[in-house]
Parts: structure tokens; sequence; C-alpha cells
């Protein structure tokens, strides 16, 4: 892989990891991979660290997501496997996230709420700011 390349990987992993602590969601998330390892190296750390998934991250303009995802299997050990997989050019908000669906109905399982459907009314428009707020939540 050329120097371009697996800067791109690297940035990607960054954001990636930045987005995932400032929304919350995983605040100890930090970028964890270290240049190039051989695939099977049990010592390769995972691309993001700090959350409870072995996250293989992909950035490219073609990408072969069960690749991606057999690449987080491999070292996972106990951890979930997930590839969150970017197609070069898209949006954050595009990429797709990957894991087996035998894995995915386990984690469904151990939630501790139900998923839930909540409805939004129509946005409210405040005469005062004249801009829209959030929705009303029932």
């Amino acid at each position: 892989m050329g120097k371009r390349s697996q800067n791109k990987g690297a940035s990607f992993e960054r954001r990636l990891a930045k987005r995932w602590r400032d929304s919350g969601l995983f605040p100890d998330a930090v970028r964890r991979g270290e240049g190039q390892a051989k695939r099977n190296d049990p010592n390769k750390p995972p691309d993001i660290g700090g959350v409870p998934y072995r996250v293989e991250a992909k950035d490219r303009k073609a990408i072969g997501m069960r690749a991606a995802l057999e690449q987080a299997e491999e070292l996972a050990g106990d951890a979930p496997a997930i590839a969150v997989c970017h197609y070069f050019g898209d949006k954050m908000d595009d990429s797709i996230v990957c894991m087996r669906l035998g894995e995915w109905e386990r984690l469904a399982e151990k939630a501790e709420s139900p998923m839930v459907t909540v409805r939004v009314k129509e946005p409210v428009l405040p005469e005062s700011r004249g801009r829209l707020d959030a929705g009303v939540f029932e």
C-alpha cells in the first residue's frame, strides 16, 4: 500500500475516533493503528481502540466489506468485530457499518432496553426566533 493510501486511511481512523469521542458514544475512542502489520499478526492493534468492538476501518474507492469484516474477526477474540466502510468522497454519515447477523442478534438480545420507535410531531416554528427548533417527541 502506498504512503498516500496509508495517510488517507489513518486520517479516516482519526476522524472516526474523534466523531465517537465528541458524540459521547465512546468517550475513550482513539486511533490505534500503528503502520502496516501483517494481516494475521496477533500483536496488530485495532484501528480504533477504547471501544467495545474490534474495529477495522476502511476508506477506499472500492471496498470488499466481507474482507474488511474477516480482517476484524481474525483478531477480535471475545470482542464483537465490525468493519466501518467509508467510500472515499462520501460524507461520513454515509459510511456503512458491517457485522455478522448472528453477532448483531447476540448484541440486540443483551441490550438493556428494547428498541423503541419514536414518533416525531411536526417541527414547531417559534415566532420569536424565526427558525425551526427540534421536533417535539410524543
